[in-house]
């Protein structure tokens, strides 16, 4: 431990595939820790800040919520954005309150690029209101796929860090790029505004939990989504169809499961299609995570799923990085 850092209060980051228990375990370590009165909970979901999407981001229940409360959930309505700005300038608010509350604060989420950014720090990006009409513009004559590949001749640095379908980061990318003429992936590295330490004055410790089988948690996600049905999905994504603000195109509808659902309920694909193309998509996506937390830094924990882990045990072990 550096010396600037001994004796801060210290928070925790529990990052993790989707599906490995990443709640569950902070729900148990908070317990362990104390309760309400010593711990706070701050969700880094990126599907989770919208409200009336709770079961297909499997959002904690009121139950759970009224025991275990937990921060930066139903901050949005799906038809607004919200950025990966915002996320940390909130998260910081609900750590300085932790902080000056004395409670631990736990960080919890599987969103990689929030995660990332609330570690290192944002970057002080350019923005053009004319250059960002001009793309939207653009976006509604050549299509997601359309400006994708300009940012691919423009930029593939950037372009091979973004997903085709994040349509809002493309033309981020684009954005910066047009006005800079420089990478937008460049920019990042160079213009950080502070890392955790720097703009909290806390200690972070960075806790990843990773699956002892990797098709042990493709069978746990793919039953989750057979719950999820089960529970009412279809019905969530219908009413959040007939809101008046509904887009297909936002970065919201474009979650895993929902946008398959989506194209199932428009009558794009039959029922068995959209289910088997949801847990294909769960899968691609858990491994897409566990590929880039192998490269994340942090406390490396091995979760049993085939043993069936008991959270509260695990919590038990972990504790002892806030002690």
């Amino acid at each position: 431990m550096e010396g600037s850092e001994r004796g801060l209060q210290k928070a925790l980051l529990i990052v993790g595939p989707t599906g490995i228990g990443k709640t569950s375990l902070s729900m148990a370590l908070q317990d362990l820790l104390g309760g309400v009165s010593r711990c706070s909970l701050i969700s880094a979901d990126s599907a989770m800040i919208y409200r009336g999407m709770n079961i297909g981001t499997a959002k904690p229940n009121a139950a759970e919520l009224e025991q275990h409360p937990l921060a930066m959930i139903d901050l949005r309505s799906p038809g607004e954005s919200y950025s990966v700005g915002e996320f940390v300038r909130d998260a910081d608010k609900e750590l300085i309150k932790a902080k000056e509350l004395s409670k631990i604060p736990i960080l919890v989420g599987g969103t990689m690029l929030y995660c990332d950014r609330l570690l290192k720090g944002l970057a002080n990006l350019p923005m053009d209101l004319e250059v960002r009409e001009n793309l939207a513009r653009e976006l509604q004559i050549r299509g997601p796929e359309g400006m994708y590949k300009k940012l691919n001749e423009l930029d593939p640095r950037s372009a091979i860090k973004i997903h085709p379908n994040n349509i809002q980061r493309v033309l981020r990318a684009l954005e910066v790029n047009i006005i800079t003429g420089k990478s937008m992936s460049k920019l990042w590295s160079r213009e950080a505004q502070g890392d955790f330490h720097r703009r909290i004055n806390l200690q972070c410790r960075t806790l990843i939990l990773l699956p002892s089988s990797r098709e042990a948690l493709y069978e746990r996600v793919e039953k989750r989504f057979y719950s999820m049905m089960q529970s009412g999905f279809l019905s969530e994504v219908e009413d959040l169809m007939r809101a008046r603000e509904f887009n297909r195109e936002c970065s919201s509808m474009r979650a895993v499961g929902y946008k398959q659902a989506i194209s199932h309920l428009m009558g794009e694909m039959t029922h068995d299609e959209f289910v088997f193309k949801a847990i294909v998509a769960t899968r691609n996506l858990v491994k897409r995570q566990i590929t880039w937390l192998k490269r994340f830094s942090g406390t490396k924990k091995i979760i049993d799923l085939r043993a069936q882990e008991n959270f509260y045990e695990v919590a038990a072990d972990v504790k002892a990085m806030l002690c």
